[in-house]
């Protein structure tokens, strides 16, 4: 599997940027769209191509070595962004780094919260559901010149306690208009119990276990889940009445293809 691409738009530009995110853009024939992070990227690297510049990219978790003394700016996160900072002449690359939510010493903080308060309820202690981030990248969110943040100013001032400069910027949240549903499409007084959960990783700390304990006692309302990963294995297994089918009213899509027909036919059901 290819790790790097090398001047994605074969260009002849003397400037350069590494972009640290995702390579998939750059080697499929089409961008994916099973994750939003995959046009962001793209739309980073397209930016920097019309600014003059030869664009790199590596994926965020690789640990290659790089040469970051070719760059003028790195942009984006991960492991290849956190290693300049450790390079010779540091202070000459100009370091953009991408933030995808809240500051990580916020989400771990947080992250934890909703741990403790499963264990509370439940007598379990499973982490694996969490998005408490070990080992993760200080220098990044702390040192950057600039940090571009998905979100709005909540997202934006968890950063503005930790940045050594307090430059942060926010854009909104990319998104896909795969499906076009009216209000005029849906049958309210029969839909207005019917409700969807849509995610993915973390499904503690995106709450699907406060959803599943409040929908198994009150059957009268439905709940459709997309996206919840059964490599969560514990998760599953503390709710394998509810995810494997055994409940009536709680339904589990897996993964959907949200261009597909099963996926509108979701939202219409839903209110």
């Amino acid at each position: 599997r290819p790790r790097f691409a090398t001047n994605a738009f074969k260009t002849n530009y003397s400037k350069k940027v590494l972009i640290s995110y995702l390579i998939e853009p750059f080697i499929a024939d089409k961008i994916p769209l099973n994750h939003t992070g995959y046009t962001e990227c793209y739309t980073a690297a397209k930016i920097f191509n019309n600014l003059g510049y030869q664009v790199d990219v590596v994926n965020w978790r690789e640990k290659i070595q790089l040469n970051y003394n070719e760059y003028d700016i790195i942009y984006g996160l991960g492991e290849a962004f956190e290693r300049v900072f450790y390079s010779e002449n540091a202070e000459r690359i100009l370091k953009i780094a991408y933030a995808t939510g809240c500051c990580h010493f916020y989400v771990n903080k947080h992250s934890v919260k909703r741990v403790a308060g499963f264990y509370k309820r439940h007598g379990k202690i499973i982490p694996q559901s969490s998005r408490i981030l070990p080992g993760f990248r200080h220098l990044q969110h702390c040192l950057s010149d600039l940090i571009i943040v998905l979100g709005n100013n909540y997202t934006a001032n968890t950063f503005k306690s930790t940045s050594a400069n307090n430059n942060v910027r926010t854009i909104n949240s990319f998104y896909f208009k795969s499906q076009n549903i009216t209000i005029d499409d849906k049958d309210i007084e029969q839909i207005k119990k019917n409700f969807m959960w849509f995610g993915s990783n973390g499904l503690i700390h995106k709450g699907l276990d406060l959803l599943l304990d409040f929908f198994k006692e009150h059957t009268e309302y439905t709940l459709h889940i997309c996206g919840a990963s059964s490599s969560e294995r514990i998760f599953f297994e503390h709710y394998n009445n509810e995810l494997l089918g055994k409940k009536p009213n709680i339904i589990n899509h897996g993964f959907v293809d949200i261009d597909s027909k099963k996926f509108k036919n979701i939202l219409v059901q839903c209110c």
